[in-house]
């Protein structure tokens, strides 16, 4: 996970991504967690959490994440998951991608399915996000290491003044080398991934409900019982921890 400011919501995704690491652990996997970002309160809440803590500026951004990208594969895991600063995911997917996990080795897979929730006090309305052609929700998309290695050099791959698509830039080396083919969809549901914008998104939650069609969900009120870090998110657990 890289992550800058907006303590609460990146200790939410931390609290997701940690349950998730605990999940896949108790199936038999080897998990480990990197968090990367400059705040030394989010630092201690990670570790005191058993994640490792990278401290690193966020300017420029493209140095940043090349540094995790190259810190995700010196852990030497089969695969590298990325994990959203203002993400959680739900149960069942993490289910699903266990079952892919426990299969033929594939270069990428990820989920299609997210759901636009707001951060705000108030705004209880949702939708649903699709992305376009192939690319996946970059939350919860596991790469396997051995293709990262072989397709993507992490210290050329981003423009030096590059400040989004950085995913996207990672999917795009892979595929101009083996094809679109490489990349697996596995889902659950619309819930695979929540999308937890507050005001300093550079795509902000109001840009999403503006577009008449992308479809209307359930209430934020009823999504937050199913997901357990969003639920404290929104007690106000993480603004004080």
């Amino acid at each position: 996970m890289v992550y800058h400011d907006r303590p609460a919501l990146t200790k939410m995704s931390i609290d997701d991504m940690v349950g998730a690491m605990h999940y896949f652990a108790d199936e038999g996997h080897s998990v480990q967690g990197i968090v990367i970002g400059d705040s030394y309160n989010v630092a201690e809440y990670a570790r005191g959490l058993g994640l490792r803590h990278e401290m690193f500026k966020n300017d420029p951004l493209s140095n940043k994440f090349s540094f995790a990208w190259l810190r995700a594969v010196q852990a030497q895991c089969d695969y590298i998951a990325w994990w959203g600063s203002n993400n959680v995911h739900g149960a069942g997917y993490l289910a699903e991608c266990n079952e892919r996990l426990l299969g033929n080795k594939v270069a990428t897979f990820g989920t299609k399915n997210c759901v636009i929730v707001s951060a705000e006090p108030g705004e209880e309305e949702t939708c649903v996000f699709t992305p376009l052609n192939k690319y996946l929700i970059s939350s919860g998309q596991f790469f396997l290491t051995y293709s990262i290695q072989n397709s993507v050099n992490p210290l050329t791959i981003y423009d030096e003044e590059q400040t989004f698509n950085f995913d996207g830039k990672i999917l795009d080396a892979m595929t101009d080398k083996w094809g679109d083919g490489i990349i697996e969809v596995v889902t659950h549901d619309d819930e695979d991934c929540l999308d937890v914008k507050n005001k300093v998104n550079i795509h902000s939650y109001e840009s999403y409900m503006n577009m008449s069609h992308y479809p209307r969900y359930v209430s934020r009120k009823d999504l937050k019982h199913r997901h357990p870090s969003l639920q404290l998110y929104l007690e106000g657990t993480f603004n004080s921890c």
